[in-house]
């Protein structure tokens, strides 16, 4: 059920959580603001957005579900289950081992319920749930990092906090060399996902994934902004 979704939410407007797309950020930008601007619920995952307050943790009427490239999605998330490496020797020298390791049980190729999911972990399993749901939408990550994306939030629902009192365009706690570093292991990642055929089963499953997300994309539930207004798929625009 996709009550089951982790999400940021007033009791108007709610943003999906899921591993590895965005979901650190987006906490961090509401909690690093010298006062808190997100509150977590005593039951549940869900967390309240805004001055802090009893809500019911139900089902807000808008729902924006941020997506990802399911390749780089999981290849982040794998490196993420990996213990520290420092060098893309050390790095190929663990995954080659693990790629020997698939039909084990703590392979790091798919965990299940950690970063490293292929779409258990996440809104995919509660996809066509989703699409049959009023007000849902999906956009792009990179909307997160976009002042137009979240001026339409606050069109959308006036309750949810102005985003000139939070959001800082491009802001990130880490340092650009770690950040430089972590983008190269992943490029390391996905390309053997791609290339390898020990993993041929896991490639084919976020293909699919993949494919699903490209049909959303031409769909009127994908949600773009940019400084003129907002677009849904390809066709219905609204002018500011």
């Amino acid at each position: 059920m996709i009550m089951e979704l982790t999400r940021l939410q007033t009791d108007n407007l709610g943003i999906v959580l899921s591993p590895n797309i965005g979901s650190t950020n987006l906490i961090e930008f509401f909690t690093k603001r010298g006062r808190a601007l997100l509150h977590k619920m005593k039951h549940g995952t869900t967390f309240r957005v805004g001055d802090k307050g009893d809500f019911t943790n139900t089902m807000p009427k808008y729902l924006i579900i941020p997506t990802y490239s399911e390749k780089h999605r999981w290849a982040s998330g794998v490196l993420d289950e990996m213990p520290p490496c420092t060098d893309k020797e050390s790095l190929i020298s663990i995954l080659d081992t693990e790629a020997d390791r698939i039909g084990s049980k703590d392979c790091i190729f798919y965990n299940k319920e950690g970063y490293s999911h292929l779409g258990s972990n996440s809104y995919l399993r509660h996809l066509a749930e989703l699409m049959d749901r009023d007000n849902t939408y999906f956009c792009d990550k990179s909307k997160l990092e976009e002042h137009g994306f979240w001026k339409y939030i606050c069109e959308l629902d006036p309750t949810w906090p102005e985003y000139t009192n939070w959001l800082d365009v491009g802001e990130t706690t880490k340092d650009k060399s770690i950040k430089k570093t972590r983008a190269e292991f992943v490029d390391v990642i996905e390309k053997m996902v791609s290339d390898d055929n020990r993993l041929s089963l896991i490639l084919d499953v976020l293909d699919n994934n993949q494919r699903h997300l490209e049909h959303i994309r031409t769909s009127d539930r994908w949600l773009d902004t940019d400084e003129d207004g907002v677009t849904f798929g390809k066709y219905k625009k609204i002018k500011r």
